[in-house]
């Protein structure tokens, strides 16, 4: 195998070959091991990202607390004229 090729051509060439079977077996197990995590971790990323997007959404629609109404000088000085 050449330093410099990928690791998926030699995968190739022993399917073409059949020489080394124990050799593929193993480096084929590790491809498919690796190709398995990535799937589920994907998922889960994934899962995690729409989870916080859809609570920013909710976060965006809830209005704010509004804070008391407070009276103006005008109002409080003229309730006490009368």
């Amino acid at each position: 195998m050449d330093q410099g090729g990928c690791p998926i051509s030699y995968i190739f060439m022993q399917f073409c070959t059949m020489q080394n079977v124990a050799g593929l077996a193993v480096v084929g197990g590790l491809y498919a091991m690796c190709f398995v995590f990535a799937y589920f971790h994907s998922k889960k990323r994934a899962q995690a990202l729409q989870d916080a997007q859809t609570a920013e959404a909710q976060k965006a629609q809830k209005p704010a607390a509004k804070a008391p109404a407070k009276t103006s000088a005008k109002t409080t000085s003229k309730k006490a004229k009368k």
